[in-house]
């Protein structure tokens, strides 16, 4: 106990719990048809799932042991868990602050999440050197929603692995500064690379959140449907509902 009180201190982990922290150096290999190795990330509150995921070696038509960087996968209770996860004020251009403001203006209103619009609803991006999946089980829990949702931010996570497969520049200098504004940190075009590699890997990607996803939408009940309530719309850009990452080129 004392060993793991000092740890604590030393990474100054201000959300970080005893439980969370010993399981954080416990890996298992799980298999969905291919493998896959998964370990357990910081779950401050209103983080639900959070599982730091590296699929394992494999071979696609035309490619051969294709290996992937590890990434975060995260499911929250609220928009707000995001930046919980990682202990940041900011991400992908939207801010805490932003954040908290939109959730409050729900809150006055009687509105939720759920039914009326979230600040993010799913999210690919970085955090430092760390590329990471968010989705946020308020939003998802309107009927359906998550088998768009889904599959829409995985698509984003496997061009991410792909490029970053592809791209050295970006993997050693990822998290230094305005990394993403240099000519070098360009991301792979879809029609650049093997369908099947692209098809390979969305499949994965896909296949490790839904198989997080059955989880989590256990751990939460959907509010009462608003009188409002208005069918979502996947893709928007303006900080309301799935967002994509502005570093992208």
């Amino acid at each position: 106990m004392i060993q793991l009180k000092s740890l604590l201190a030393e990474m100054s982990q201000k959300n970080a719990n005893i439980a969370n922290l010993a399981a954080l150096g416990a890996e298992t290999v799980e298999d969905l048809s291919f493998k896959f190795r998964s370990r357990p990330g910081p779950k401050p509150k209103g983080v639900l799932v959070h599982d730091i995921i590296t699929i394992d070696v494999f071979n696609s038509p035309d490619k051969e042991n294709i290996q992937f960087q590890p990434y975060h996968l995260i499911f929250g209770d609220s928009s707000m868990a995001v930046f919980d996860a990682f202990n940041v004020n900011e991400t992908a251009g939207m801010t805490r602050q932003e954040c908290q403001a939109h959730l409050d203006k729900l809150a006055a209103e009687g509105k939720t999440e759920t039914w009326d619009g979230a600040f993010i609803a799913g999210l690919c991006n970085w955090a430092g050197d760390q590329i990471y999946c968010f989705y946020n089980v308020a939003r998802l829990l309107w009927p359906g929603y998550a088998n768009r949702v889904l599959p829409h931010e995985s698509l984003h996570m496997a061009r991410m692995l792909i490029t970053l497969e592809a791209n050295e520049f970006i993997r050693t200098n990822q998290g230094k500064g305005e990394w993403w504004a240099d000519d070098r940190a360009t991301f792979t075009q879809l029609s650049d690379e093997n369908e099947e590699y692209f098809a390979e890997t969305l499949e994965r990607c896909n296949a490790i959140a839904y198989s997080r996803w059955d989880k989590a939408k256990t751990m939460m009940k959907a509010p009462p449907k608003s009188t409002g309530a208005v069918t979502p719309s996947v893709g928007k850009t303006s900080g309301v509902d799935v967002t994509t990452t502005p570093k992208q080129k």
